[in-house]
């Protein structure tokens, strides 16, 4: 739960001007945007969103709306796959059940929503809201022979600013760790020779206890 800052809404204006030129129109449904030199058997996603209506989701027993959001993290789940030299399939959406509670937490903090309606670029959302939004994020996997995880990802703090700020610092500290290949395995190690990465090839394990530490976010996986 939180709200947008002016750059945000600015940027996605600038992305739907982006969109509407023709020589963008490929590359805008292109579910693998972000990872172009991927192996045809590695592109098992069709669409940048199967999650374009409201519907019921049997994995997750409910019902699911699109996310905004997730043209932007399902290419990056993507890269992160492709750099791995994996094959998987990825899609997010948000569950019924968040829009109440959104709508509840914008009607906790009526006052900063109303005197922030549109803000300027620069401007971000209150200190109120900052400070009280959180999120959760329920994952679910399955492999080829059956086997079934979930993860649990909870966060304090507004996810696109204050948590999004704590990100961004251990992250960078976690870069500056000159012990950050100790104990990584061959393959973690092998995604740390360059390029385009993303925060879960480059930092792995690493970035996840960091977080953890900090008090602010929570990782349970549930097999």
């Amino acid at each position: 739960c939180g709200l947008p800052s002016g750059g945000t809404l600015d940027s996605g204006a600038g992305m739907a001007e982006w969109s509407k030129k023709i020589e963008n129109k490929v590359l805008k449904r292109d579910p693998y945007m972000l990872a172009p030199d991927i192996s045809d058997h590695q592109r098992v996603d069709k669409f940048v969103s199967s999650k374009r209506s409201v519907g019921y989701d049997s994995t997750f027993g409910t019902v699911t709306i699109p996310y905004f959001m997730a043209g932007i993290d399902n290419r990056l789940v993507r890269r992160s796959i492709a750099l791995r030299g994996h094959s998987a399939s990825y899609d997010e959406a948000m569950s019924a059940g968040s829009i109440a509670r959104i709508a509840g937490f914008l009607a906790l903090h009526a006052p900063s929503v109303v005197g922030n309606l549109r803000p300027k670029a620069g401007d971000g959302p209150p200190e109120a809201i900052r400070k009280n939004g959180y999120f959760t994020l329920e994952t679910k996997a399955e492999n080829e022979n059956g086997e079934k995880c979930t993860v649990y990802v909870r966060g304090q703090g507004d996810p696109g600013y204050q948590a999004t700020s704590a990100m961004l610092a251990e992250t960078a500290m976690c870069l500056a760790d000159k012990n950050l290949d100790e104990g990584a395995s061959e393959e973690d190690l092998d995604h740390l020779k360059g390029g385009v990465l993303t925060p879960s090839t480059a930092l792995g394990k690493e970035l996840v206890n960091r977080l953890e530490d900090s008090g602010l976010f929570s990782f349970e996986v549930k097999a």
